[in-house]
């Protein structure tokens, strides 16, 4: 709880402060990689909020948030995947996002989650949703979906 109240701290008193945005970057990146599911899901959802406005928008594609978002997708409950794939979702609507998800290998999780038998249908749609993103860039990003077996998936659902 610590963690959240420094954060908390740190947002309020330096807002418009560069020191402040990178504190808070740092503290969203731990919750998201080292915290429990409920505390993964909750700062999930704390960046889903945090990506409505443009400043903090900025700040969170600067934080290259991808490596804590990515690995709790393996093994995370339906509602971390699904808070952390509307944060997902919502970076990869822009150009900027969508290139470091590329960089990271992200789409190999992406298919996983898509292709899992434990994913929900919120997830699964979620998931899509990030695809979908991801294919407005011309890429051959279609090719490694079509290759891993995205579009039987797809086609089923």
């Amino acid at each position: 709880m610590a963690v959240w109240e420094e954060m908390d701290r740190s947002l309020r008193r330096y807002a418009p402060s560069p020191l402040a945005h990178d504190k808070s970057s740092e503290l969203l990146h731990a919750l998201l990689s080292q915290g429990s599911a409920p505390t993964q899901a909750a700062a999930a959802r704390l960046a889903a909020g945090m990506l409505a406005h443009d400043e903090y928008r900025a700040m969170l594609l600067r934080a290259e948030l991808f490596d804590a978002l990515l690995p709790p997708l393996k093994n995370g409950t339906a509602e971390v995947k699904l808070s952390l794939m509307s944060v997902i979702a919502s970076l990869t609507s822009l150009e900027a996002g969508r290139a470091q998800l590329r960089l990271c290998g992200g789409i190999g999780n992406l298919l996983d989650v898509l292709l899992s038998s434990s994913s929900t249908e919120d997830v699964q749609e979620a998931t899509c949703q990030v695809l979908a993103n991801l294919l407005e860039d011309q890429t051959d990003d279609w090719r490694q979906l079509l290759q891993n077996g995205a579009t039987f998936s797809l086609v089923a659902m």
